[in-house]
This record gives structure tokens, sequence and C-alpha cells, in this order.
């Protein structure tokens, strides 16, 4: 049902609606993770305030056997202060009955120890000491039940948020693979001209790997945040970790939340159709697809170099074409790379500027592209992937684009180059853009 009613949609309602969920989804993740630290951080003030009495206890016995009065009384003025404030809080049932139910009634019996420690502090009253050294060490072991249950209660709402925030993320996937299959691919039929129809498939196979770089892109920060969240509920059963901690570990996933919702912009940035021509920087592109396969790129082992022989090197045209044509052949360099027993694994980006025109060079040491297809890489269709894996219009396309878009040329050999005083050999992709100036305002 839900797959007819989103066929009966028009394409571009088809794409807001997607991107509607993907959005919506985000901010639902990024909710629950905020209601999963702010939780965190209040649990680990109550669980290192309920461990405090424990050892409160203690002192305030060694205390009344020395007779230290100004210890005795801070100690019990703080242990005082800390009940009143844990009792003030919503209580489970388990920690309810703890505190006022039989057998244990803990509440009573400490107002009773409170009672006999004043008594004792005011009057040197024997049988108030008497009291204290009695009672002390069994409300130390009520109190690590106390402990206990704090801990096991936080322990089942982590599981529960992370279990939600697992949900939120198999859904956004299962919202990416239907934008895939029910948006791209039906919106190859929608155009007749064969130059366009080239050109979408080129996004759509570009759409594959866009999601397999924002899984590589996601995985790391969510599992650091899960990483965070887990280890931030306890420290240690008996030492909480201190509050600037939990405040480091807020804003450590803060970070990594936001790197998620950055990822989603990139990829709705990347296929947004977009026919302004803009002045841009040629490094920026490449820092802005870099930034798009690092994760990918980092799984595969694979070292990606960038070295700007030049700078501010400006071009006219439309940034996300650019982008296009630099990430399909660092995409082909990744594929043909994790099939190859290398180590390392090089791509290598040079940039340059010649007295006409900026080169870039994107560089890998898979040996190079064999003599009896170099010729043919940049024709339509043509492909050494399977036909599950490509279209073999990607090259095509990156041509078609440089040439006819930015009055550029691009080119392949095999070639040596050297990074790091240490020499590899495999494909060279050069790129040439004509220089031009342009006037500042």
């Amino acid at each position: 049902m839900f797959i007819s009613f989103f066929n009966s949609l028009s394409f571009t309602t088809r794409y807001t609606f997607a991107l509607l969920i993907i959005a919506l989804l985000s901010t639902l993740a990024y909710f629950n993770l905020s209601k999963l630290i702010e939780e965190q951080a209040d649990y680990g003030k109550i669980i290192n305030i309920s461990g405090k009495q424990r050892m409160l206890t203690q002192r305030i016995a060694l205390n009344a056997i020395y007779y230290k009065t100004n210890k005795l009384s801070s100690s019990l003025e703080t242990m005082e202060e800390s009940h009143n404030y844990l009792i003030s809080l919503p209580m489970s049932e388990k920690l309810f009955n703890m505190y006022y139910s039989k057998p244990i009634y803990l509440d009573r019996r400490v107002k009773e120890f409170f009672k006999h420690a004043k008594e004792f502090k005011d009057n040197r009253n024997g049988k108030s000491l008497t009291y204290i050294l009695q009672n002390s060490e069994k409300l130390l072991i009520d109190f690590d039940k106390v402990v206990s249950i704090y801990q096991k209660e936080v322990e089942d709402k982590t599981y529960t948020l992370s279990k939600r925030e697992l949900f939120i993320l198999l859904f956004t996937f299962f919202i990416l693979i239907n934008e895939a299959l029910f948006i791209f691919r039906p919106a190859n039929n929608m155009i007749n001209a064969n130059k366009i129809k080239l050109l979408q498939q080129s996004r759509s196979s570009a759409m594959g790997e866009m999601i397999e770089n924002i899984a590589h892109q996601w995985r790391q920060p969510l599992s650091t945040i899960s990483t965070i969240a887990s280890g931030a509920k306890i420290r240690k059963k008996m030492n909480m970790i201190e509050d600037d901690e939990i405040i480091e570990s807020y804003e450590k996933i803060i970070t990594h939340t936001k790197h998620l919702s950055t990822t989603i912009d990139d990829f709705r940035g990347f296929f947004k159709e977009d026919n302004k021509q803009t002045i841009f920087k040629i490094e920026d592109v490449v820092n802005h697809c870099k930034s798009l396969t690092e994760a990918s790129y980092k799984s595969n082992n694979i070292e990606l170099v960038v070295k700007e022989e030049a700078s501010n090197l400006k071009i006219e045209g439309r940034f996300g074409e650019m982008s296009q044509v630099i990430l399909n052949i660092l995409n082909n360099a990744k594929d043909v790379l994790k099939e190859k027993d290398l180590s390392p694994k090089i791509v290598n980006i040079i940039l340059k500027e010649k007295k006409n025109n900026y080169e870039i060079l994107i560089q890998d040491n898979a040996n190079g592209v064999p003599e009896d297809i170099i010729n043919k890489i940049f024709e339509p269709y043509f492909t050494t992937k399977h036909k599950s894996q490509g279209t073999g219009i990607g090259l095509f396309m990156s041509k078609e684009i440089i040439h006819k878009h930015f009055n550029g040329y691009i080119e392949v050999s095999n070639q040596e180059f050297k990074v790091n005083q240490k020499n590899y050999y495999g494909a060279c992709f050069k790129i040439k853009l004509p220089i031009k100036e342009f006037k500042t305002t």
C-alpha cells in the first residue's frame, strides 16, 4: 500500500517527501541521544550522591569515636542534605520499598542515625555512640543495595534508548534504499533525450556509491557515540565519574551528532539539481570529495593524499558537476584498490598551475590500466565491472562534463609517482582546466 501511494506521487513530491523523512529521522536521533545524555548525567549525579552516603556513614562513625566535632558536623550536614535530595526525587517501586516499606525502612533508619549523631555531637551521649557504631555498617550494606538498584535502572534505560537509536538508523537506511529504488531509478524513465538520460543514469550509479560512503561515514561516529554513552553510565561501581567528565562526554556526543547531520547535508547537496554556474576553488571541490570518501577509504585501508602545489585555483561552472567527476574517479580507484593485495594502498591527488591551465592529477598504485583497454575507458557503456556493479557511464559522463561544461580536457595514462619519498606505479587521471581571470567585486 505504501509503495503504491509513493509511486502515485510526482517525482518532486517523492523526493521532497523522502528528504523530509530523513530530516525527521535525524531530528529523532538527535533528541534520542540528548535524552540519553541527560538521563546519564542525572543518574550519574544520583549514583554519585547515593554512593557517597555509604562513605559518610563510616566517616561519621570514625569522627564520633575520636570525637572530631568539626568533621562530624560537616559529614552529618552533607549526609543529611544528600538524603533529603535523594528522597525528593521520583522513585521506582523497588527504591520506594527500600526507603519506606518493611523490612528495611531505610528513610526511618537514616533519620534515626542523624538523630543519634546530633545527640552525641551535642552531649557526648554514650548510648548514641553505641547506636552509631552498631548501625553504620548496616546502613552501609543497604546503601550498597540502593546504588545497585540505581545502576540497574540506568543500564535498562540506556539499553532501551540504544535499541531505539538502532531502529532509527535502520529505518533511515530503509528510506535511503527506497529513495534509490523509487525516486532516482524511475527518474531515468522520465527523460527522453539520450544525453540527459546518460547523465541521470550516471547520477543514479553514483547514488549507490554515495549510500556506501554515507554508511561508512555514519558507522564510526555511531560506534563512538554508543561507546561514550555506555562508558559514561558507570566508570566504577562504587566511585562514579565527576561532573566535568559527564560534560566532556556530552560535548563529544554532540560533536559526533553534528557530523551525522553534516553528512546528510553533503548528501542532499550532491544530488541537488543546480543549473547556476558559480566561481569556486578547485581545492574546495577536492576537499569536499575527500570528506565524502574518507570513511570508505579508511575502511578499505586506502590512504588518500592531497598535495597542493598551487592554491586559490578558481574556475567557473557547477560545483556539483566537478564534484561528480572527481568523486567518480576516486570511487573507481577505491574499487580497484580494494581488490588488490597491496600495502600500502595509495591514492594521490596533486593540484598544479601551469602557464595556461590548471591540472588535477589523481593517481593510484593499483599497477595501472591494462594497455588493451586504456583507450576505451571513456567510451559510453564500457566497464570492467560486473553488470550488477557498473554501468560504464561514469567516466564517459566525466569526460563530457569536463569537455563541454568546463572547456577542459581529461586523459588517463599509466605512470610512476612518488609519495613520501617512495615510488609507486599505477593509473593517473589528468584533468586540465583553462585559466580564466575573474573580476573581483
